[in-house]
């Protein structure tokens, strides 16, 4: 189009003659060339950042992937903010997988931000896809492999606070908190409430020697496990959002819906102040129909 434009008034003043008419059809020759340059130059230059955005995003997609649905008995519901616009991962991290032994869970949060943070996080995950698969029932020697396998990686002030939870199909499970927060409980008629952790473990790359901690959850529990990005968004006061009253009025609301609404009011509190990384994972144990057979005591004792 550039070479066409060009070529259109030089053939207007091709008809004059003179010195003047000279000049300014050399003027014109010289800047539809330099145009037809650039014209060139900008197209290759947007080519070339298409196709960075397309691998950037796939790369994001796959160190990152989200959980809807069914995984084992359980269903799920994830979200993700970066703080960083240009990009949809940051050193926040989570991942679900369904192995032989129990649905296992990782929640996770980079000391730091930026291009290092993404590189940590995409090493834990990394890690942790590897140790669940390989180190068996014992969710302690998972978190050992991937403790050892992240601090080979970090510096001397560096660490990844982390939350590990393990499930079985019976609502039994193992929990191991490294620095990280104690996932939030909501169940119907009750208030919500924080999973006791008796013994906090340092975070990974600090860790030496995992100690896991039982969880036993009933039908109808939802759990909520995040980053701090969720309960440190604060308003203009200061103020920090308030997670539990939002999961209280949510409670017979879809997943989807209720991870929607966590995320949403938490930037809408934060407004322009929102400088952290969001990440979150709901978790639902399905209520299963009645049995034959005499009651189940389905007593909750959190360790």
């Amino acid at each position: 189009m550039t070479a066409l434009v060009a070529g259109v008034a030089l053939g207007a003043l091709g008809g004059g003659a003179g010195g003047p008419q000279l000049v300014r059809l050399a003027l014109i020759v010289v800047a539809g060339v330099v145009a037809v340059v650039l014209a060139a130059h900008r197209r290759r230059h947007e080519r070339r950042l298409e196709q960075v955005t397309a691998v950037a995003t796939i790369a994001q997609q796959t160190i990152l992937r989200p959980r809807q649905g069914a995984v084992g008995a359980y269903r799920f519901a994830t979200r993700y903010v970066s703080a960083t616009s240009e990009a949809s991962v940051g050193g926040d991290l989570f991942e679900v997988l369904q192995t032989p032994w129990g649905v296992r869970v990782l929640v996770g949060d980079v000391r730091g931000k930026g291009l290092e943070a993404v590189q940590v996080a995409a090493l834990t995950l990394g890690a942790f896809r590897e140790a669940a698969f390989s180190c068996g029932p014992d969710l302690r020697a998972v978190v050992r492999q991937v403790a050892d396998s992240v601090g080979r990686s970090l510096g001397a002030e560096d660490f990844v606070t982390a939350l590990f939870l393990e499930l079985q199909p019976d609502g039994s499970g193992t929990m191991i908190a490294c620095g990280h927060l104690p996932p939030l409980r909501t169940r119907s008629g009750s208030p919500v409430v924080e999973l006791d952790v008796r013994e906090p473990q340092p975070p990974l790359g600090l860790l030496e020697r995992p100690r896991a901690e039982p969880v036993l959850l009933v039908p109808g529990d939802r759990l909520l496990l995040y980053t701090d990005g969720l309960s440190e968004a604060r308003d203009g006061s200061g103020e920090f959002f308030a997670i539990g009253p939002v999961l209280e009025r949510t409670t017979d609301l879809p997943l989807d819906r209720v991870a929607d609404t966590l995320l949403s009011e938490a930037l809408a509190h934060a407004g322009r102040r929102h400088h952290d990384d969001i990440a979150l994972v709901l978790v639902d144990v399905p209520v299963l129909p009645p049995r034959p057979g005499p009651p189940l005591d389905h007593t909750l004792s959190l360790a």
